[in-house]
């Protein structure tokens, strides 16, 4: 499952404030790239809550290509910015 950090789950929530409690972010796969796009729950969405509020959705293929990562934050030019890295389980098994 994908592990997602406190400060990912406070950008989430700030990039959803000005939406309605019923939109999340979805991660999508266009052209062979992860994007962060907004969506609904769907059945059998994999949903990721922060102080009551679902802020993240996964469908079940993305759900396992994302298995052992980990969503952050870091800090660019441009504000801040959502980024997967890989555990550190995952990179002494490479």
């Amino acid at each position: 499952m994908l592990n997602v950090t406190r400060d990912a789950y406070l950008r989430l929530s700030e990039i959803l404030s000005k939406r309605p409690e019923n939109v999340a972010a979805r991660i999508v796969r266009r052209d062979g790239r992860l994007k962060l796009r907004r969506g609904r729950r769907r059945r059998g969405d994999e949903v990721f809550v922060h102080e009551g509020r679902t802020v993240l959705l996964l469908d079940q293929h993305i759900c396992e290509h994302l298995q052992g990562r980990i969503l952050d934050v870091r800090d660019t030019q441009d504000g801040p910015r959502l980024r997967f890295r890989r555990s550190k389980q995952q990179q002494t098994q490479s």
